[in-house]
């Protein structure tokens, strides 16, 4: 208890004055050996405004000393601050009396535990610069939801399932991953359930309403557990919605990737089918990480990279974990990658490499997409190089040559013309031979 006073309760490791605190003490008999006096740490000035509960478990207090020690950590009366169970596996039975208890000092205006472990901002979203988008994976009992925060009104809107249907979906987790979806008929706010109904489940809402919902089709895949919008011609609308299930298995958690079409006439996702890699390393989670990162090859379209934070990690490297690279292609995204980066071959030790990407910046000023990498303790950032479209042509004079005439002058004119998207040295000249 005075560990907790002098460690715990502290503003350093985030205990905040006005914030209601609460202690938990289980003991299975009299203290023993004990250099401090249980009454100087209750009677502490640490100690003041914080609700103590005792919970005494096994014989031992049937004596008074032990009961009396049990009534003296506790802060409040014996009916509702102290209990006594006879052995460890009666502990279940005191965690619903126990919940309500705690959710009676935090204030809680209504059913319980509606909001009050929604971890807001498990995941975020920027809209714009009025409004975020956070995803709340412990409200209503676990099964989450989405807040829809405006910085200019100081006003929130939840969104999740009906109450009827999250309580039958406890645990759901929705909220672990959140994204917006840019329509021609406003914004659609999706959000990832990777624990519904077990094979996890994604929720599309529009205007405060349940659109569409995507489901998984594997037992612990974890679908829904990352979200990656898709604007592949960079027309302001997005066209695909990836959605990543890291622990997809076929020998062991390899993952997958699911593209999914956006619909325009209905405003609906459509399954396209999924990422067409063949990962061969077990537990490699591929699609535990993907992002949108610009038009890295200068084709007009925008490009994607997917994570495999554990790939090779069963190896004997000291380094695992890969990320790779998909060009997009007119209004699709190529389901084989153009290239794959290995930790090994960016440093020795790199390890976790590609948990978190992101890209479609320039760092660099030079012009080109820079893509930013993160492994553990270490953040790589990977330089995307120009693309050049190098043409040659032979032009010769006359076209044609009249055989056995001597005396014909052939003038040959070599052409080679350099164009790229990109800023690159000698952009667009010809030089003739």
């Amino acid at each position: 208890m005075q560990h907790a006073l002098d460690s715990i309760f502290i503003e350093s490791h985030g205990s905040r004055k006005d914030a209601a605190k609460i202690m938990i003490v289980l003991t299975d008999g009299e203290i023993l050996l004990d250099e401090m006096n249980l009454t100087t740490v209750i009677n502490s000035p640490k100690m003041a405004g914080i609700e103590r509960y005792a919970i005494g478990v096994g014989d031992a207090f049937k004596k008074p000393k032990a009961l009396n020690e049990l009534r003296l950590i506790a802060s409040g009366p014996d009916n509702t601050n102290v209990f006594q169970v006879t052995n460890y596996s009666a502990l279940d039975g005191l965690l619903s009396t126990l919940q309500q208890s705690i959710i009676g000092i935090e204030g809680t205006q209504g059913d319980a535990l509606e909001y009050e472990l929604a971890q807001s901002g498990f995941s975020v979203q920027i809209l714009d610069k009025r409004v975020l988008m956070f995803g709340a994976v412990g409200a209503f009992d676990w099964s989450g939801g989405i807040l829809l925060y405006d910085l200019a009104a100081k006003k929130a809107v939840f969104l999740n399932e009906s109450k009827e249907e999250a309580k039958k979906a406890k645990y759901s987790y929705l909220g672990y991953s959140v994204a917006v979806v840019r329509t021609g008929y406003g914004p659609l706010y999706v959000a990832g359930a990777p624990r519904h109904s077990m094979t996890g489940k994604v929720l599309v809402f529009q205007d405060g309403h349940l659109k569409q919902t995507l489901q998984g089709e594997q037992v612990g895949s974890y679908f829904g557990s990352e979200l990656c919008p898709l604007d592949v011609n960079r027309d302001g609308e997005t066209d695909l919605l990836l959605v990543g299930a890291p622990f997809y298995h076929i020998q062991g958690e390899e993952g997958r990737v699911y593209v999914y079409r956006l619909e325009t006439e209905t405003g609906s996702f459509t399954l396209e089918g999924h990422l067409n890699v063949q990962v061969t390393t077990q537990f490699a989670r591929f699609g535990f990480t993907m992002a949108s990162i610009g038009d890295i090859n200068g084709d007009g379209y925008e490009d994607i990279a997917v994570g495999a934070p554990l790939e090779g990690h069963l190896s004997n490297s000291s380094s695992f974990g890969s990320i790779y690279i998909f060009n997009g292609e007119k209004d699709k995204i190529r389901s084989s990658y153009a290239q794959r980066v290995k930790a090994s071959e960016i440093s020795a030790g790199l390890q976790y490499f590609g948990q978190s990407i992101d890209g479609g910046f320039d760092f660099t000023n030079d012009g080109l997409h820079d893509i930013t990498i993160g492994s553990l303790e270490n953040v790589v950032v990977l330089r995307s190089r120009p693309v050049v479209h190098f043409l040659t042509s032979m032009r010769f004079n006359p076209e044609r040559i009249v055989i056995f005439q001597n005396s014909s002058i052939v003038t040959a004119k070599l052409c080679f013309n350099i164009t790229s998207a990109l800023p690159v040295s000698q952009q667009g000249n010809k030089w003739e031979l």
